[in-house]
C-alpha cells in the first residue's frame, strides 16, 4: 500500500470513531429528542411519584455538567397533562436539588434549595430556587441562568432532557455547586395546573426513609462510559499498530 493510500486509511479510521466528551461519552443535546443512542451510556433507574405515575430517570455527567433524562407515559394514573395555555395555569415538570442537605421540601430564605424546572407550554428549562414553598427565578433576582433544557411529547410519553453545571457561576448562592464523588440529593416534582410562582407539588413516594434520591456524580455511568471508550480506543490503536507493523513486513 502506498504511503499516502496508508494515510487516507488511518484518517478513516479515526473519523469513524465517536468523538467522546472528556469523560468518554457521546455528546448529549437537550432538545427533547432521544436520538442516536445518546443516552445509552446513562444510569437508570425508576421512580414512583406519590400520584402512582412511574418515570424513568437517567443521569450521565462530563467534567462541567450533569445531564438528566425523564421520561413516563401522559396517560399514566392520576396525570394530568394541560397543555393549553388559555386557563392561565400551567403543568410543569422540575427535579429539586437539596442544597442545604436538610431533607426538607423547601429550603429556607437564607439556605435555598436549587431547582430546575420546565414549563410544558414554554421552550427551555429555568433555573429556579425554592424557599417558604415558593420558587422564583434566579434571573430575576440578580441570579445566573446555569441550565438548560426541553420537554417533547413523543408516542404518548412526555420527554424532559435538563443540563445543569456542576460549578455555578451564581454569586448569589442560588445554585448548589458539585465535584466528582459529591453526593447530592434530588427530588423529581410535577406542578399540576399551576400559575408560576406557586408549589403545590406531588412528589415521588419516599426512599430511604427521605423524600430525596441520593445521587453520586460521576458513578456509576461515568466510570462505565469511560471504560467502555478506553477498551475501544485500545482496540483501535492495537489494529492499527498491528498493521502497520505488516505493511511494514510487506514492503521489505
Amino acid at each position: 500500500m502506498k504511503k499516502a493510500n496508508l494515510n487516507v486509511f488511518l484518517l478513516f479510521i479515526f473519523l469513524i470513531i465517536p468523538i467522546p466528551n472528556s469523560n468518554g461519552a457521546v455528546p448529549l443535546i437537550m432538545d427533547g429528542n432521544i436520538t442516536n443512542g445518546e443516552w445509552d451510556e446513562s444510569y437508570s433507574q425508576t421512580i414512583r411519584m406519590s400520584i402512582g405515575i412511574d418515570i424513568s430517570l437517567k443521569t450521565q455527567y462530563t467534567e462541567t455538567d450533569a445531564y438528566f433524562l425523564v421520561t413516563f407515559s401522559k396517560n399514566s394514573p392520576g396525570d394530568e397533562i394541560n397543555r393549553d395555555p388559555s386557563t392561565g395555569s400551567h403543568d410543569y415538570f422540575g427535579i429539586e436539588f437539596d442544597n442545604n442537605n436538610d431533607g426538607a421540601i423547601m429550603g429556607t430564605e437564607g439556605s435555598p434549595d436549587d431547582m430546575i424546572l420546565i414549563d410544558y407550554d414554554r421552550v427551555g428549562a429555568l433555573d429556579m430556587y425554592s424557599h417558604s414553598y415558593h420558587v422564583f427565578i434566579d434571573e430575576n433576582n440578580q441570579g445566573t441562568n446555569n441550565v438548560e433544557g426541553q420537554s417533547n411529547d413523543v408516542d404518548g410519553f412526555l420527554i424532559y432532557e435538563f443540563r445543569k453545571s456542576l460549578n455555578s457561576t451564581d454569586s448569589k448562592g442560588f445554585d448548589i455547586s458539585l465535584k466528582e464523588g459529591d453526593k447530592y440529593y434530588i427530588m423529581p416534582a410535577i406542578w399540576d395546573d399551576e400559575f408560576l410562582g406557586e408549589t403545590t407539588t406531588t412528589i415521588n413516594t419516599q426512599i430511604g426513609n427521605t423524600i430525596f434520591i441520593e445521587m453520586i456524580v460521576g458513578e456509576p455511568a461515568e466510570t462505565f462510559t469511560q471504560n467502555i471508550f478506553i477498551g475501544f480506543a485500545i482496540a483501535i490503536s492495537l489494529g492499527v499498530f498491528g498493521l502497520l507493523i505488516y505493511l511494514k513486513s510487506r514492503s521489505t
